[in-house]
C-alpha cells in the first residue's frame, strides 16, 4: 500500500516529469529495479527512455567495475 501512496503523491503533481519521477523514488531509497516496475507499470512511458533516466539518476548506486587507472591507463603500453 506504501508503494501505491508514493504513485498517487506523484500523479497529483501536474507538471511532473520522467526526470522528477526517478528522482522522487531515489529521494524514497527505492531500489532501481523497484523504481523500474513502478514507472512501467503506472507511467506511460517507453522502457528505454525510464532505463535510461534511472542508470543516469541512480548512479551511485552501483559501483563502476572499472576503477579510473584502468580506464585511464588501458591505452598505453
Amino acid at each position: 500500500m506504501e508503494k501505491l501512496e508514493l504513485i498517487l503523491e506523484i500523479k497529483k503533481s501536474k507538471d511532473f516529469n520522467l526526470k522528477d519521477i526517478v528522482s522522487f523514488f531515489i529521494e524514497r531509497k527505492i531500489s532501481k529495479y523497484e523504481a523500474f516496475i513502478l514507472i512501467r507499470n503506472n507511467f506511460n512511458y517507453d522502457h528505454a527512455i525510464v532505463m535510461y533516466y534511472i542508470n543516469l539518476l541512480y548512479k551511485d548506486d552501483e559501483p563502476n567495475p572499472f576503477n579510473e587507472d584502468f580506464v585511464n591507463f588501458s591505452g598505453d603500453d
